[in-house]
């Protein structure tokens, strides 16, 4: 069967719209998969609550942070003054 060539149009319309769905769908599925591997691949101690203590003033960071948060000392860049993460801020005053 062959469509008539007034119908062409609206056949060529769908078949665009569909392919631009198409190539939409395709990007979010990458981007998806692309943030979920970064997830997996995160920092073994970001996942465990690692925290830092700071040399300066003794507050916990987290194990990705370069800088306190208190007082914006620079932090050791080796894990070797970890803190178990208890939920809760201790702030000296």
């Amino acid at each position: 069967m062959i469509p008539d060539l007034a119908s062409l149009p609206v056949i060529l319309a769908f078949t665009a719209v569909n392919v631009v769905f198409l190539l939409y769908l395709l990007i979010r599925w990458r981007r998806a998969r692309r943030d979920s591997s970064r997830r997996k691949g995160a920092v073994q101690g970001e996942a465990a609550g690692v925290r830092i203590a700071c040399p300066e003033c003794g507050t916990p960071n987290d194990a990705r942070f370069r800088f306190c948060r208190r007082c914006v000392a620079e932090l050791p860049s080796g894990v070797t003054d970890q803190v178990p993460d208890s939920g809760v801020s201790s702030q000296k005053s």
